[in-house]
């Protein structure tokens, strides 16, 4: 069998939609946003209690120490573990409108997971407090610079029911990390007759599919994006 027909045979058995994983890494990447604010907050003031809160949350990113050893495993417990991993199935998920984005976004996320194994090691030696600073603010650039990579491949789903439910229903967290009304400015862009078309658009697609339960929720988080 040829490498050609090898790819095609596991895109084919591909379990997961490129949207589906896109929802994951975006999922993470909220998580991984609020937690490194928190972070940063720690570090304004140089005390041991902050010092200590801020390495218990470098645990809650890259996982417990047995999983930093090896440099692939699905099975990571840490945010940016999971991020690393997402974005790696992210890339190799088919079909994707903008292939040279999930390898960005990949590269990125991997950059961002060495970052902290860097920060861990910090400190646990006798780094001062400007040093680790210094390192946490490379980490929080490499987060935004993945967040800023995913735009390319926000848009293209607006046909996706299930996707752009997950933008709804996260709105909130997701205008924190990118902009005021975020959401919104994607909504209004793939709907152009505005809120009332992208509900008719959720509410028939929902419905079809038997999950006419979901109506109420649907229209109490667009009462929230307007």
């Amino acid at each position: 069998m040829t490498t050609t027909q090898m790819l095609s045979r596991y895109q084919i058995k591909s379990n997961y939609k490129h949207s589906l994983v896109l929802q994951f890494v975006l999922s993470e990447l909220i998580t991984i946003q609020r937690l490194t604010n928190h972070m940063e907050n720690l570090l304004t003031e140089n005390t041991h209690a902050n010092l200590i809160s801020f390495t218990y949350c470098m645990g809650s990113l890259i996982g417990s120490s047995q999983a930093h050893v090896r440099l692939f495993s699905w099975t990571q417990d840490g945010h940016l573990a999971k991020l690393k991993n997402y974005c790696t199935l992210l890339r190799h998920t088919t079909p994707s409108p903008h292939p040279e984005s999930d390898v960005a976004a990949h590269d990125t996320a991997n950059e961002a997971w060495i970052q902290a194994i860097q920060i861990v090691d910090l400190l646990q030696g006798t780094s001062t407090s400007q040093i680790r600073s210094a390192y946490f603010a490379k980490l929080r650039r490499f987060i935004q610079h993945l967040a800023k990579l995913l735009l390319n491949l926000i848009q293209p789903y607006h046909d996706d029911e299930n996707f752009m439910f997950f933008l709804l229903r996260n709105h909130a967290a997701l205008n924190l990390l990118y902009k005021p009304e975020f959401v919104l400015s994607v909504v209004q862009k793939a709907f152009p007759k505005g809120i009332l078309q992208f509900r008719h658009f959720l509410v028939q697609r929902y419905t079809e599919r038997g999950f006419a339960h979901l109506v109420p929720v649907i229209d109490e988080r667009l009462s929230e994006l307007n």
